[in-house]
């Protein structure tokens, strides 16, 4: 439950989430803009923020993976 209430409350944000994703992007090394307008902007005091989605979807990129390398080996 708590999993559930922490992604719930990663997608809350004053500006757009279409903008969380490009700052992710960006952070990843891929330049691919921000959000246009008339969509807002992730505002600064939400940075902290956008860092903690990013790490939240390394951590799952991981246990995914992992997961697939174990279904390799077991060949299942």
């Amino acid at each position: 439950m708590a999993k559930i209430d922490d992604s719930v409350k990663l997608t809350s944000f004053k500006g757009n989430l279409y903008d969380v994703m490009k700052l992710i992007l960006a952070k990843r090394g891929v330049s691919v803009g921000r959000a246009r307008n008339p969509l807002p902007h992730v505002e600064d005091d939400e940075m902290d923020h956008v860092e903690v989605v990013r790490q939240h979807i390394d951590d799952a990129i991981a246990e995914f993976t992992k997961w697939q390398i174990v279904k390799f080996k077991l060949n299942i």
